[in-house]
């Protein structure tokens, strides 16, 4: 299962990990990727922390080169 998240502007999809990894410890599904919608290199860092923090530290992450936005947005993992 491969997941795509925009991790970083709200705890959403923090929590969402949170769930698909205690269902990898149940042998519910097997995550294989985490795609991050954005260019920011602390939301890879934050996802990477939850794959430590978890067991999972071979679980690669994917995240888009650059975006061009008008919308400017709050990153919680930047004051993680």
């Amino acid at each position: 299962l491969p997941i795509y998240t925009d991790m970083g502007n709200d705890i959403d999809d923090a929590l969402a990990l949170d769930m698909l990894y205690k269902y990898q410890q149940e042998g519910r599904v097997e995550l294989l990727a985490v795609m991050l919608n954005k260019p920011m290199a602390e939301s890879c860092e934050f996802i990477d922390i939850m794959n430590n923090y978890y067991g999972y530290p071979e679980i690669p992450i994917g995240r888009l080169a650059s975006i061009t936005s008008p919308f400017p947005f709050v990153l919680y993992s930047l004051t993680i």
